[in-house]
């Protein structure tokens, strides 16, 4: 009996599982033709099902203002919450708002320390601004 309640469990976690990929994938598909409306509905589902991707994905909509009026504090939550699952391409992004100053005040450490974790989680991208974000923490 316990056996099969946890084969159930497990058949409605992947489920659930294949269902928040399914809405990542239909809206990178929306996106890619040009359908912003649709891709920010699909990845907002995904991304409060805790798809990291999806989250990214929203934050960058935001960023740029791309569907949606462009929203710095939005951007902000949804890199966060990506980056908390450590999405490269998040942490990435925070690095870059923290060392344009975009949406929060300009921080140089706190570039670095994104882009440090950007580059430990494979965003390769990140180690040229490492380095000068790293150059920059040392001047007063």
């Amino acid at each position: 009996m316990k056996k099969a309640f946890s084969i159930s469990l497990l058949c409605l976690l992947l489920l659930a599982s294949q269902a928040a990929r399914a809405d990542y994938d239909a809206g990178l598909k929306a996106f890619e033709k040009g359908d912003l409306a649709t891709a920010l509905a699909e990845w907002t589902l995904a991304a409060e099902q805790n798809d990291a991707r999806a989250q990214y994905r929203l934050g960058a909509m935001f960023d740029r203002g791309q569907g949606v009026d462009q929203n710095s504090g939005e951007a902000l939550k949804w890199y966060g919450l990506a980056a908390e699952q450590e999405y490269a391409d998040a942490e990435y992004s925070l690095g870059l708002m923290s060392y344009f100053g975009q949406g929060v005040p300009q921080d140089y450490r706190e570039a670095t320390r994104w882009f440090r974790l950007a580059v430990r989680h494979g965003k390769e991208d990140a180690r040229y601004l490492l380095g000068l974000s790293e150059k920059l923490c040392d001047y007063p």
